[in-house]
């Protein structure tokens, strides 16, 4: 991705292993990960030596991918981490108040212009989960030592009012 978490580590220790993975060669080149540490790969294709990593993150990923293809990454995560290795996934809330307003604000601004879909919207359909059926779905491959709840946004704040945006988040 953008390299965001790997600055951040790098900021807290100058000894750790990271291996980056993206489908996008363009995200990775544009980020601070060492060439050595970029693989360009869709992560259902993904293979990695079995029991070779103690942590996994995979952020703002899941909104893109179907149900069938999560639970094939989420097998593949459980064997590729170390005994007591951990995965940090973030799911998109299907009951957010940042959801709710994008599937209404979609269908409502669907009535005015065709050309309005694709300025604040993505022109694909996005994955969302309930946080019990999110707890369901990891639980088949992993087991679950904490869930978390954050909302970084919430339409539309999150594009008038940035900074509005980010204290609304943390209230909700």
């Amino acid at each position: 991705g953008s390299g965001h978490l790997f600055d951040y580590i790098g900021n807290q220790t100058s000894k750790f292993g990271y291996l980056a993975v993206d489908m996008s060669a363009d995200m990775l080149a544009n980020s601070n990960i060492p060439e050595e540490q970029r693989l360009v790969s869709s992560l259902i294709e993904l293979e990695l030596k079995p029991n070779d990593y103690d942590l996994i993150f995979m952020l703002g990923v899941t909104t893109y991918l179907s149900r069938d293809e999560l639970e094939a990454i989420l097998i593949n995560f459980h064997e590729i981490l170390n005994d007591g290795g951990r995965l940090v996934v973030t799911f998109t809330n299907s009951n957010s108040v940042d959801t709710r307003n994008r599937k209404f604000a979609k269908r409502f601004l669907s009535y005015f212009s065709q050309r309005s879909k694709g300025m604040i919207f993505q022109q694909f359909e996005v994955s969302t989960y309930s946080p019990s059926s999110a707890l369901e779905l990891v639980a088949k491959s992993m087991s679950i030592s904490d869930l978390v709840f954050l909302n970084h946004t919430v339409f539309p704040f999150c594009y008038v009012f940035k900074s509005m945006n980010v204290a609304l988040a943390r209230l909700i």
